[in-house]
């Protein structure tokens, strides 16, 4: 698109996406879907200005009976998109997503870990000392990547770990991280139940 188009002229597309139970009632999963297309135009807590901070994706899952995970990013401009492999810090949104699913549906990470990082983003909610507050998020949550249960490669963990310098600061980016890794979880079950089985599987049944 032309540059000389003025800002307030330019076409945006905002996209809500919503995950949920294929038991669930159709009547919610069309007001769930429609509160992600409202999400993605508007942010989560309504704060997108009209024609400046719309143009967002905004995913959703909800597990039957739960309460939702939604995250929100806008799309990145066309000069960060390029095609190029990019690290995670610097991946858009939808590209991190996908990264998270793909680490979920190879078992590097257990699927336990979206419910720690939000059980560790409980914990700093009122932690008093903001000084030391950045620091002991980051201490914390790559400890917990760092277990004997995760089987990420020393390239994915040093990934996570320069996403987790940029990103986390107080217990808000660990809830924002934790919601990210249970929308990849989401993902990675889609993959894992769509999968097309492999030769021997078919042989075997």
């Amino acid at each position: 698109m032309s540059s000389d188009v003025p800002f307030g002229c330019r076409p945006t597309l905002s996209i809500g996406v919503s995950i949920a139970h294929a038991l669930e009632d159709l009547e919610l999963l069309l007001k769930f879907a429609r509160r992600a297309e409202s999400d993605a135009k508007n942010g989560l807590h309504g704060e997108a200005a009209v024609g400046r901070d719309r143009n967002g994706l905004a995913v959703a899952v909800r597990a039957r009976g739960n309460i939702a995970v939604t995250v929100r990013e806008q799309w990145p401009a066309a000069s960060e998109n390029d095609g190029r492999e990019k690290p995670l810090v610097q991946r858009s949104l939808a590209e991190r997503l996908d990264w998270w699913g793909d680490r979920f549906a190879g078992g590097e990470i257990p699927d336990k870990f979206p419910h720690e990082l939000l059980e560790t983003a409980r914990f700093y909610e009122n932690w008093d000392d903001r000084e030391s507050l950045a620091e002991a998020v980051k201490a914390d949550v790559m400890r917990i990547f760092a277990r004997k249960d995760t089987d990420l490669s020393a390239e994915n963990e040093a990934e996570i770990a320069r996403y987790i310098g940029r990103k986390l600061g107080d217990g808000a980016g660990v809830k924002e991280l934790a919601d990210e890794l249970v929308v990849g979880q989401w993902i990675a079950f889609a993959r894992r139940y769509t999968r097309k089985p492999t030769p021997q599987k078919e042989a075997e049944r």
